[in-house]
């Protein structure tokens, strides 16, 4: 499995190749890793999840598709919606239990539309838990930071301290600590986590190397990619 990018699905993607018995690889074009994910909060809208069953937060699958068919106003593919669903939870267990995923469920985070048909008020919503970005070895610095969410705090903490209007009363104090020790938050955790989970299974990963072209057999089927490195082929 060549994989071209190592935001969150193309490492998720890797994990699972190699977890099944095949052999990856990962091409990223840029020199640090993590694409969008490592710029965002690292967040996912995961219904009927393990994680707020544990707390006792009320879920199921019927009450998620009626959500989703509601708002989407009829512009659904119904097969994507139910696989969504069905495997969205599937997912989220399989990282935390076989890569190390981990991710709490978001205090207080209601669904976007809570009024609607099958809205919850909080427990679809989950991002991930810190991570020590010293475990990643000399691949530490090559896992991007975000300059949008800079700071390493759990959503947890943040409604602990008053909120995210009131970063006054944010224990800065901690939150300058981490970022001297390289603890990391949000999307760049999350990515910490799934670079973990490939190095090791020693998954080949490889930065500065965009893919550049597709090889198709005569039927269309994708059988090659050719990649660039400092210049030449691969």
């Amino acid at each position: 499995m060549v994989v071209v990018g190592s935001s969150s699905g193309g490492l998720s993607c890797a994990i699972r190749t190699h977890d099944l018995g095949g052999k990856a690889i990962v091409l990223e074009k840029a020199s640090k890793l993590g694409g969008g994910t490592a710029y965002s909060g690292g967040s996912c809208w995961i219904p009927n999840n393990h994680l707020m069953a544990k707390l006792g937060i009320k879920d199921s699958r019927e009450e998620a598709l009626l959500h989703l068919r509601t708002i989407s106003g009829g512009k659904h593919d119904e097969e994507v919606l139910e696989a969504y669903v069905d495997n969205g939870p599937r997912v989220v267990q399989y990282l935390e239990e076989k890569a190390g995923v981990l991710r709490e469920v978001q205090p207080g985070q209601t669904d976007y539309y809570p009024e609607m048909p099958g809205g919850k008020l909080e427990g679809r919503f989950l991002s991930p838990l810190l991570f020590d970005a010293k475990k990643l070895g000399p691949w530490q610095h090559k896992v991007r930071t975000s300059p949008h969410i800079p700071y390493p705090t759990l959503d947890s903490e943040v409604v602990k301290w008053g909120g995210s209007l009131l970063v006054q009363n944010w224990d800065w104090t901690l939150i300058g600590k981490r970022v001297q020790e390289d603890i990391r938050g949000y999307g760049s955790a999350y990515i910490c986590f799934l670079v973990k989970a490939c190095l090791d299974r020693k998954i080949n990963i490889l930065v500065d190397t965009p893919a550049r072209e597709l090889y198709q057999d005569d039927s269309g089927r994708v059988v090659g990619v050719r990649a660039e490195q400092a210049g030449r082929s691969l």
